[in-house]
């Protein structure tokens, strides 16, 4: 299955889609959301993502949190001015949305794709709302049973990649369970992506998401902050700028060590081949006309020529030319 966003097709067979998620770290200031989406940029990451919400639909007022979500929201005018920044940028941008007044806004803003957090896994409303969007969606199924995702599916477009991993603040590295994106994409035959949440102060914070590339990732998302060390909003399980340039460089690099499936051989193996594969050659001068017999032949790396395995072809044959010492048979 491909599924195509901008300029990027997400498939089994193409570069992992890397997505630098900002979630809340910006702390409610725009100024600071467009730095995240530079150093996005600047780490060549395939997208930036946010999350748009209105805070009276995701939390009810009593919940401790809620003063805290509402300084986090931004107002419509900020988000199209995001959205037109990192246009202007030339990354792509799109946002969790946890509610359908923000997901209606986004579609009025054209977004690309859709991401719906695990929170909203029985949301019907909201789910049915996405998936008739006819866009690309990230569907995080952190925590969810397997019926909840199937029951999920029924409401959205063919578009899926289902995103496995969960926040915990961060996420104990036993817990990651990499193994389960196969199960995911056995089962429910869609792309399947990860999401990270290790310590990022941990040094597998920047290994395990490569890791997952040969568990069949075709989506990973990492967090982005600033500084971690001040420890905003969403720091636990974010790298810093420079940090995450790295590692979108190091998920390149392990891209083209795992390669490709199918026998074909690069030139250098070509190379190699020929210089380090041994072939059949004479042991002692060969007269013309003199019937070759197993004592006659040798094999060594000699740079191409027949392979040993078909030594018994030449017994009982002649060369009318005759052969030097260590010639090769062709």
């Amino acid at each position: 299955m491909k599924i195509k966003i901008a300029n990027r097709i997400i498939s089994e067979s193409t570069s992992a889609f890397i997505i630098a998620e900002v979630a809340n770290s910006h702390e409610g200031s725009l100024q600071v959301a467009k730095k995240l989406v530079e150093a996005a940029v600047e780490a060549k990451a395939d997208a930036v993502k946010f999350q748009k919400f209105v805070t009276e639909e995701l939390l009810v007022a009593s919940h401790p949190q809620f003063s805290l979500f509402k300084k986090l929201e931004f107002k419509e005018n900020e988000w199209r001015e995001l959205f037109d920044y990192a246009k202007e940028a030339g990354i792509v941008l799109f946002a969790d949305v946890f509610d359908l007044p923000s997901a209606e806004f986004l579609t009025s803003l054209n977004m690309p794709a859709y991401k719906i957090h695990s929170t909203d896994v029985s949301n019907p409303d909201l789910l049915k709302y996405v998936g008739d969007q006819q866009k690309p969606i990230f569907f995080g199924v952190g925590a969810t049973y397997p019926d909840e995702i199937e029951t999920a599916l029924s409401f959205l477009n063919d578009q899926v990649i289902l995103m496995h991993g969960f926040q915990a603040f961060p996420t104990k590295i036993e817990e990651t369970n990499l193994q389960f994106l196969n199960t995911l994409h056995n089962r429910f035959k869609r792309p399947v992506g990860f999401m990270d949440h290790l310590n990022a102060d941990d040094p597998l914070a920047a290994v395990l998401p490569l890791v997952s590339i040969g568990y069949g990732a075709s989506v990973i998302e990492k967090h982005i902050t600033l500084d971690r060390s001040q420890k905003g909003i969403d720091h636990e399980s974010a790298l810093n700028p420079d940090e995450f340039k790295r590692f979108v460089e190091q998920c390149r690099k392990i891209e083209l060590a795992i390669g490709s499936e199918k026998f074909v051989f690069s030139a250098s193996e070509e190379k190699y081949r020929k210089n380090m594969k041994k072939s059949i050659v004479a042991r002692r001068n060969i007269e013309p006309w003199e019937t070759i017999t197993k004592e006659m032949l040798a094999f060594k790396r000699a740079f191409g020529g027949l392979s040993p395995m078909n030594a018994g072809k030449l017994l009982g044959k002649t060369t009318a030319n005759g052969m030097k010492k260590d010639d090769v048979f062709i």
